[in-house]
């Protein structure tokens, strides 16, 4: 029973949206290679394969149809979803809807071939790869989640043993920072050291401050691009799409399987930091130990 319970929490587990393009593509033909022979073996159900070309065809359908499910995937369901929330269950249902998917563009392939079969035959056909997928996805997902949770374990690790050796903030060292939204008149002038971070809100930001222990929040009606070319500060960089961070503030880092977060003073919230931004923060963070005065 607790066996059962354990692996019913750790499907909801957080998990990565998407690993990369050319490590999804990889996997996919992978997959995709597999199934071609299977169906020019095995020939399910009497799925017949004439010939060798039709082997390699079979297998470029096989991953046609990846690349169609993988852009449908990142350019449109995305729109829809907060991938932060994204879990080892929901990539397991995402996985077995491209191989079902794949599995019914062989089968037109194979009609076209000259084989006769009927909805049911089909309907069978899927059932049965549903069946044997599901076993193999759940511990590729859960092996993969293991090995991503280790490795960001790590990361933040190294991240936190520099901010460790990080020197205290020197008050002689704050900075002006003045941010000007495309509303005239409206500008926002604070300094470097009560900055926290910045968060992208559609066509707004949301300035978040730290004023003598009180959490400020400002509201101002500019992209986060255009806010991060006002900004001439080595220690305010961008980590993720919606967010520039103060990496002064810095004072731990956690992580799991889809991210490094971190953690500022005095904020309530964690920052995500994206796998594109993730090396520019690391390098930024490592200036701190050798920067005299930051």
């Amino acid at each position: 029973m607790n066996t059962i319970r354990e692996a019913y929490k750790k499907l909801h587990d957080p998990f990565p949206y998407t690993r990369g393009f050319l490590i999804e593509m990889m996997a996919a033909l992978r997959l995709c290679i597999v199934i071609a022979f299977l169906f020019y073996w095995v020939e399910p159900f009497g799925i017949q394969c004439a010939s060798t070309k039709h082997l390699i065809i079979y297998g470029m359908v096989a991953f046609l149809s990846a690349l169609v499910n993988w852009s449908i995937a990142h350019f449109l369901v995305v729109q829809f979803i907060n991938t932060e929330k994204w879990t080892i269950f929901k990539d397991i249902l995402r996985s077995l809807l491209f191989i079902i998917v794949n599995a019914l563009f062989l089968l037109w392939y194979a009609q076209t071939l000259g084989n006769k079969f009927d909805s049911y035959l089909a309907f069978k056909f899927v059932f049965y790869t549903f069946l044997i997928a599901i076993i193999p996805l759940f511990y590729r997902n859960l092996s993969i989640n293991n090995m991503l949770l280790k490795k960001r374990l790590k990361e933040a690790e190294k991240l936190n043993l520099l901010i460790d050796d990080k020197k205290e903030l020197d008050v002689d060292t704050r900075a002006p920072i003045l941010i000007k939204s495309n509303i005239v008149n409206e500008l926002l002038e604070t300094n470097n050291e009560e900055l926290l971070y910045i968060k992208a809100e559609k066509n707004y930001i949301n300035v978040f401050l730290n004023e003598n222990g009180k959490i400020k929040q400002m509201l101002l009606r500019i992209s986060l691009i255009n806010t991060k070319k006002q900004l001439n500060d080595p220690f305010i960089v961008q980590c993720h799409r919606s967010y520039l961070v103060n990496l002064r503030h810095v004072i731990n880092v956690s992580g799991n399987a889809q991210e490094l977060r971190l953690v500022l003073n005095q904020a309530a919230s964690r920052i995500p930091v994206s796998r594109t931004y993730k090396k520019a923060v690391m390098e930024k963070m490592t200036d701190f130990k050798s920067s005299p005065k930051h």
